[in-house]
Parts: structure tokens; C-alpha cells; sequence
């Protein structure tokens, strides 16, 4: 299972609301599970990405009342990337599509001082 994904890829987070600009929500750096402060909730990565596997479902729960996230359809478990908070999004670097996910590659080195989320 290859995806593109990498440890230390820089990941640019927003909101947007209906009829309103994006609202930025953070930068966060894709880190490794060590570098997690809840690092033994996990179990090791999906090899060949930088995807994390769930290993303890109380963090799901506790995560999600709702039920909103879902498994790997591939896997059947729960995966994920684990984020350090790095500060502030850049300004949107492009026009977002109503009720759809953009992803856009930001090469930039993390900022010192910075926290895991």
C-alpha cells in the first residue's frame, strides 16, 4: 500500500463555511509516533506512509462521540495521521470548492517552539 505521504509534511488546515472565506484553523507537521505525547495509543504506522494505526478504540471514542470517523476500507482498522501543532495557516493559497476536501503540498521546514496536537 503506497500513498503520498511523508513524516514532516507540512499540512495547511480550514474551515469553510457556506457563502463565506475559509477560515484557517492551523499548520500542523505530520510527525512520528514517539514524537506523540500519547504515543503508546497507537500501534505502529501503515507501512509505506506515514499513516498511524489506532490501536486503543477508547481514543476513537473519545475522539468521536458522534461516529463520524470510519476505518480503513482496506485495512478495517482506524488510521491517521499524527499532527504537531505548528502555528498559523498561510492565507488560502487558492479558491475552495464548496462541500470539498483540497489538499495542496507545502514545502516549508517547521518552526521552532512548536506543539503536538
Amino acid at each position: 500500500m503506497e500513498r503520498d505521504d511523508s513524516f514532516g509534511d507540512v499540512i495547511h488546515i480550514y474551515y469553510v463555511f457556506a457563502d463565506k472565506n475559509p477560515e484557517r484553523i492551523g499548520r500542523f507537521t505530520v510527525i512520528e509516533q514517539e514524537q506523540h505525547p500519547r504515543a503508546a495509543t497507537f500501534g505502529g504506522h501503515v507501512p509505506g506512509t506515514a499513516l498511524a494505526l489506532v490501536k486503543d478504540g477508547t481514543f476513537i471514542t473519545k475522539s468521536d462521540p458522534h461516529g463520524a470517523y470510519a476505518v480503513d476500507p482496506e485495512l478495517q482498522l482506524f488510521t491517521g495521521w499524527l499532527l504537531r501543532y505548528d502555528g498559523e495557516a498561510m492565507p488560502p493559497p487558492l479558491k475552495f470548492q464548496k462541500d470539498m476536501a483540497t489538499l495542496v503540498r507545502v514545502e516549508e521546514a517547521p518552526p521552532t517552539g512548536s506543539r503536538v496536537a
